[in-house]
């Protein structure tokens, strides 16, 4: 934490005597964890830090569902009563019925005009959202209402029964059943990405198979089916969703709590075989696989019950704990020390 507020204090001061402020930009607020908040809230708040502005986007609606979205409650309540800071708050809605119609002619390469009637089905079944309204057009694709014209030349739609097909309660609904059309592989291979966060590098991916009565195949060979269908993006390190909603509809077909720890566990066990190895080049260091290892094993810890299993975990989160003192992450240290204890009792 002290690095980071004197790198930035530098950083800050230079662009400043350029005649501009240092702009830090950090998404998806709502899925930071105790430490990140608790970093933004320092740094926003150290009186010695100044040309800086801080723009942070989250979405609404999820500040009490979550113990992370707690915490950004908790996060902005602190920053709207501190003096110091200035802040603002501008919130972004879904587009207009306009939008959508201008949104939807880009997507097949039509004027405007000529997609209203299409847009006019399409706004009030997505509500202006974005991700919904291309989601919707895929599907529309995917079941041959709209179809391209060879002699036409053009992108065509059947109004009819586009009006006549049942609408999706939300996006999340559609993405499910977008995924849930997917062979069963592809489905296990979503559901363990998701586990994984929203963007998983290649180094991870590549200790991870799909476990079959067949036999065990690679998991990146099904994430690049995902990436054909769009619901992931691969670039040259790593794969990452191409919404956090998509994430979350995969991540939901684990719908019993006990399905998401024994993912995690799975995924944890697989990590700790390449952590036994000699030399472990993936991810980029041993430590960083090692809590990667933990994280996931401890979300799953009351499904580990054999003794040596336990005793094994225990030993983990020592040298995670004492890995996270070394950075100075004592929160997290305290987190694995308290872990590991448990496991003992």
């Amino acid at each position: 934490r002290f690095a980071v507020r004197v790198f930035l204090q530098t950083l800050a001061s230079w662009v400043f005597e350029c005649g501009t402020a240092l702009t830090i930009f950090i998404d998806d607020l709502q899925f930071a964890d105790h430490n990140s908040h608790d970093l933004v809230t320092v740094l926003l708040t150290d009186t010695a830090l100044s040309g800086v502005l801080f723009l942070g986007g989250y979405r609404t609606g999820l500040e009490n569902s979550t113990s992370m979205g707690s915490e950004l409650t908790i996060l902005l309540g602190l920053l709207r009563d501190a003096e110091m800071i200035q802040s603002t708050d501008i919130h972004i809605s879904n587009i207009d019925k306009n939008c959508v119609n201008i949104l939807v002619a880009e997507s097949v390469g039509i004027i405007p005009r000529l997609t209203r009637p299409l847009s006019d089905v399409i706004f009030p079944r997505t509500n202006g959202n974005p991700l919904f309204v291309r989601q919707l057009l895929q599907s529309l694709v995917t079941e041959q209402r709209l179809v391209y014209s060879v002699s036409l030349r053009r992108w065509t739609w059947d109004l009819e029964s586009i009006q006549r097909r049942p609408i999706d309660n939300n996006v999340l609904a559609l993405m499910i059943d977008k995924i849930n059309k997917l062979s069963s592989e592809v489905r296990l291979a979503l559901t363990m990405a998701s586990a994984l966060g929203f963007q998983c590098s290649k180094s991870t991916v590549g200790l991870l198979e799909i476990v079959r009565e067949e036999g065990n195949l690679a998991l990146s060979d099904f994430l690049d089916a995902a990436v054909d269908e769009g619901l992931m993006d691969e670039t040259k390190s790593s794969y990452r969703w191409t919404h956090d909603r998509v994430q979350e509809a995969a991540y939901s077909l684990l719908s019993q709590k006990d399905e998401r720890e024994a993912m995690h566990v799975l995924i944890g066990l697989q990590l700790r075989r390449a952590l036994s190895q000699p030399s472990p080049t993936s991810p980029s260091s041993a430590d960083d696989l090692l809590f990667l290892t933990v994280d996931h094993m401890c979300r799953g810890i009351t499904l580990i019950q054999a003794y040596d299993d336990k005793i094994d975990l225990a030993m983990l989160c020592l040298r995670a704990g004492k890995l996270s003192v070394l950075r100075s992450s004592f929160p997290s240290a305290l987190m694995y020390f308290t872990a590991g204890r448990g496991l003992l009792d």
